[in-house]
């Protein structure tokens, strides 16, 4: 491979080496604790970080299920690759960790323990006030605007198109697919 500087070249290098030394999460790194929801992709899980002692959500993934169709394939590598790419991003869900094992794939990310946007907005009771509304939007689209930065674009409407939503985690919102 041939790569633009010198520096590029070491930066490579000491990825190369870093990443062969670490080591590889598990489903045994975790313990599930209850479910959270089920999605056309996967279900999604409580469960707790053994080392960090924390908890996170671990989304499962039945192989068998992805295999299907090129679109279930396709949806599931997305998923992963948007996670892994916007995780620095304060209004994008943080991915964790992601493995398989023979018959899964699992997805780690923080845990949003406020649930999602509706769910905010049914405990809220009355409809939110333009503060609120004002700071919502603008975590959603600062969060969106990263995205689309990467190259990352959402488009409705077909089957297997992935899901956006917000979902809440210590006071602020945060953009996951579903």
């Amino acid at each position: 491979m041939r790569l633009p500087t010198p520096a590029d070249a070491d930066a490579w290098a000491a990825a190369l080496l870093t990443g062969g030394t670490r080591e590889v999460a598990g489903l045994s790194d975790y313990q599930l604790v209850a479910p959270v929801g089920k999605g056309a992709s996967g279900r999604v899980f409580v469960a707790l970080d053994k080392t960090a002692r924390e908890a996170v959500a671990v989304k499962v993934i039945d192989k068998s299920a992805v295999y299907e169709n090129d679109d279930a394939v396709r949806h599931a590598m997305d998923e992963r690759l948007v996670l892994e790419l916007a995780k620095d991003h304060p209004f994008v869900l943080k991915l964790r960790a992601a493995f398989q094992t023979p018959t899964r794939l699992c997805l780690v990310t923080e845990y949003c323990g406020a649930g999602d946007l509706f769910d905010f907005m049914r405990q809220h009771g009355r409809p939110f006030g333009e503060p609120t509304v004002r700071r919502l939007v603008a975590e959603m689209v600062l969060g969106l605007q990263h995205l689309h930065k990467l190259g990352v674009v959402y488009v409705g409407g077909g089957g297997g198109s992935a899901e956006t939503g917000a979902r809440r985690v210590r006071g602020s919102s945060r953009l996951c697919t579903r």
